[in-house]
């Protein structure tokens, strides 16, 4: 169960966090963690959504645990680089994987990565989630993401989409916007989000998948008609429409993002990230931060994090015969 805070929930998220927090802190088995910093490690370079999301995440982690939280930057593989390194790391809770869940699944199912979200890593709850919004140029003639359908099935295999490539997160949900539609369109691969955003701007491609925070930047290159989100409820921009609110059909391929430990970590030291990691969600500190990125604060607890990874591998199953043709 995803757990969207607002500011009236914040007080008492806080207080029944901290209580947690304290009631794992004070027994004997954890008084020695932490006692050293701790390294997040994020698989993307610094500056980019991800990367700004941990640093946010890794100061009200270093403000809770007392020890400082090293934001530790290893790109490449879509962060499956930073995964792996995690996973053979010592499983002693100082070394942390920060990321997309759901892009750990989607490349495992694809044979792009032998990390594997359900053996190799303890989840210590997950914090947010990238949110795919399909944008067009600006010039484009479509307002609605039913003027884009329409367009499409009206003259079959002569529109063209970019994605960030193959295994991307974004790729998939555009897939899965695609074939939801039966759409006849053509995909056009870029290496990275970056440059598939360079291409929906110069109008190289009809429409591509962004995350609806790249509006920040990039809202007067190139427009966002929708989410494809069953509902924008929970969102903080609220200016563009949920596919589920226009009743437009699309496989939802969710990227949570949170906090991971390899397997083996000790069960309360995990105790003792989770504890922390909810108290992290709740502060006011971290959703003012999360504000300015256009990013939801959506917490699930460590507990609930493998049926949500359950219903993500399930969902990219549906559509695995047409990512591996992208």
């Amino acid at each position: 169960m995803i757990r969207t805070f607002n500011r009236r929930s914040v007080t008492a998220a806080l207080g029944g966090a901290a209580l947690a927090l304290a009631t794992f802190v004070a027994g004997p088995a954890l008084a020695d963690y932490p006692v050293k910093p701790i390294n997040l490690v994020i698989g993307f370079n610094a500056g980019g959504g991800t990367d700004l999301t941990g640093r946010a995440m890794a100061a009200e982690l270093q403000s809770i645990l007392g020890k400082p939280v090293v934001v530790v930057n290893k790109p490449g593989a879509a962060s499956m680089i930073a995964a792996k390194f995690v996973a053979d790391s010592r499983s002693d809770g100082y070394t942390l994987w920060y990321g997309s869940v759901g892009t750990m699944v989607l490349k495992q199912e694809l044979g792009q990565s032998d990390v594997d979200v359900f053996t190799d890593f303890k989840q210590a709850g997950t914090v947010t989630r990238l949110v795919p919004a399909i944008a067009v140029p600006t010039d484009s003639p479509y307002q609605t993401l039913q003027d884009l359908i329409d367009d499409a099935k009206a003259r079959p295999g002569e529109l063209r989409w970019g994605h960030g490539g193959s295994g991307s997160a974004f790729m998939a949900s555009g897939v899965g916007f695609v074939e939801a539609n039966g759409l006849d369109v053509q995909a056009v691969p870029f290496s990275g989000s970056a440059k598939s955003r360079i291409a929906i701007i110069g109008g190289q491609v009809d429409f591509g998948i962004q995350n609806m925070n790249t509006r920040i930047n990039f809202g007067k290159k190139m427009r966002v008609l929708g989410v494809l989100r069953q509902s924008k409820a929970d969102l903080i921009d609220q200016e563009v429409p949920a596919a589920g609110e226009e009743s437009i059909e699309y496989i939802a391929i969710d990227s949570p993002v949170g906090v991971l430990a390899p397997a083996d970590v000790p069960d309360d030291v995990l105790a003792t990230l989770a504890a922390a990691v909810e108290q992290a969600t709740a502060s006011e500190s971290y959703q003012a931060a999360m504000d300015k990125l256009l990013f939801p604060v959506a917490f699930v607890p460590a507990s609930e994090g493998p049926a949500q990874a359950e219903t993500i591998q399930q969902n990219v199953r549906k559509i695995l015969p047409q990512l591996n043709g992208n």
